[in-house]
């Protein structure tokens, strides 16, 4: 039997993350909504200690048909590689920059539900990755780019739209001019 990972493990594995508590309430409003996906393939750009890919994990594991794709310019944190390995997860992890990845393997699976962006925070790259994304990602899938503080603006994508969870604790890090620091985009 695959073992669980329960609500509680997720958050104290999580809180241990450079990321700290913070990622939690940030991504869980996506992931409970896609959660109820009968096929959900996930990847995660930007994993470094594997905070975040505990929240997705816990969230993919309720799920009956899912895989996870992580990129960093490291190897794989040994967090990520336990709990995949637990939960029966299918993963691929690729050890290179974002760019690399973005031009090279992002069409590898048909129709991703959700991207997790947080590796190169510059509002062009990510910009310039949701376009690309854009026409990849599933009708619902769902897009979110973490430390968009530093953008004066949050961009319109064609085929996007733009989703606002009320109470996502945004920290002491909002910018002044969208009050955001994470931001999510629905494949309309």
């Amino acid at each position: 039997m695959t073992p669980t990972l329960t609500y509680e493990k997720m958050q104290e594995l999580s809180e241990r993350s450079d990321h700290n508590r913070r990622i939690v309430s940030e991504l869980e409003p996506p992931l409970k909504e896609l959660s109820k996906w009968e096929t959900l393939p996930a990847l995660e750009v930007g994993n470094r200690d594997g905070g975040s890919a505990i929240v997705i994990l816990y969230y993919l594991q309720q799920v009956p048909r899912t895989w996870f794709t992580t990129v960093d310019v490291t190897e794989c944190p040994p967090l990520i590689t336990e709990w995949v390995e637990k939960l029966g997860i299918p993963h691929k992890h690729w050890k290179m920059p974002q760019a690399d990845f973005m031009e090279k393997h992002m069409n590898s699976t048909n129709g991703w539900g959700f991207v997790f962006l947080d590796a190169d925070h510059s509002q062009a790259t990510c910009s310039a990755d949701i376009r690309k994304l854009a026409p990849l990602m599933e009708r619902g899938g769902m897009i979110a780019v973490d430390d968009v503080n530093d953008w004066p603006t949050l961009p319109e994508f064609e085929g996007l739209e733009r989703v606002k969870y009320e109470g996502v604790d945004q920290g002491s890090f909002t910018a002044p001019s969208h009050g955001q620091h994470i931001c999510y985009w629905r494949k309309a």
